[in-house]
């Protein structure tokens, strides 16, 4: 999921808890302008992620890629 796709999905679960951005924003802790940023795509990170999705009634799993480097 890219960050734009990200920022459109906690809009559209904002938008269905019938939360204005400021509400989320309170809820999770963060500030508004954080939460206007990241519905326009910015990036974000795990940790305002998780408080995010937690009042969104949402958990975030997180795939690790290992890859073996050869010299």
């Amino acid at each position: 999921m890219t960050y734009q796709e990200l920022g459109q999905f906690i809009k559209q679960e904002r938008k269905k808890l019938k939360l204005t951005q400021k509400e989320l924003a309170d809820l999770a802790e963060v500030s508004f302008r954080t939460i206007q940023n990241i519905e326009k795509g910015d990036r974000i990170s795990e940790k305002i992620l998780n408080k995010i999705l937690e009042v969104l009634n949402y958990t975030a799993i997180v795939n690790i890629e290992v890859k073996s480097i050869k010299k």
